[in-house]
């Protein structure tokens, strides 16, 4: 289903790293570490990609362009678990 309804983030999926890292990594644990060098990243943008996060307050929902900050650095609160 990925690959027919999002072939760019298929794509990127493809060539991330070994078979070690493409077996354990997930795309939700890429957009929380915000590395620059996240491939999932540019695909999930370019697709309107929405975050949602959870806590014991609650949930909220928002663009993953909005969530990202910079290298590294997100709108994640301290409640919220980055797994």
């Amino acid at each position: 289903m990925i690959r027919e309804r999002y072939p760019l983030l298929a794509q990127a999926c493809k060539t991330v790293g070994s078979n070690q890292i493409r077996n354990r990594a997930t795309i939700g644990g890429n957009m929380v570490n915000a590395a620059p060098c996240g491939d999932s990243l540019p695909p999930s943008i370019i697709y309107d990609a929405q975050i949602e996060l959870q806590s014991l307050d609650g949930a909220r929902r928002m663009p993953l362009c909005e969530f990202l900050q910079s290298g590294y650095k997100t709108q994640r609160k301290p409640n919220e678990p980055d797994d």
